[in-house]
């Protein structure tokens, strides 16, 4: 049983080392340019879920108070 669990190990540690290896060589090609839009995109994301995250309180709040 070990011996195959060392196999399933070895095989899942190779497939990832091979997306590492994709991941290091699709980067290498990316621009300045196309980082810089990936990190507004992200940026962009984490603002809109901090946005609706805000609207849920509030509207959460305004909720609270009707019930009041």
């Amino acid at each position: 049983m070990k011996i195959k669990t060392n196999k399933i190990l070895l095989k899942i540690y190779l497939e990832e080392e091979k997306r590492e290896k994709q991941i290091e060589e699709i980067w290498s090609t990316l621009t300045e340019q196309d980082k810089l839009y990936m990190e507004n995109i992200e940026n962009f994301k984490i603002g809109k879920k901090n946005f609706l995250q805000k609207e849920i309180e509030l509207s959460a709040g305004a909720t609270n108070t009707k019930n009041v």
